[in-house]
């Protein structure tokens, strides 16, 4: 494996749980939102807002 990758692992591991499903929320919220542009849906910043804040 590249050493980047490994050293992203690492530092993954090293984060508490909290702190993975926070970035894994967060990334759940990047895909959809960037899927609903792709395919030319509305979204608004209000909507974006919210769901960062419940991810």
């Amino acid at each position: 494996m590249p050493i980047e990758l490994l050293e992203r692992i690492a530092a993954w591991r090293t984060l508490c749980d909290d702190a993975q499903v926070r970035e894994l929320r967060g990334r759940v919220v990047d895909e959809v939102v960037g899927n609903m542009r792709m395919e030319g849906q509305p979204v608004s910043a209000a909507w974006e807002n919210r769901a960062r804040m419940n991810a």
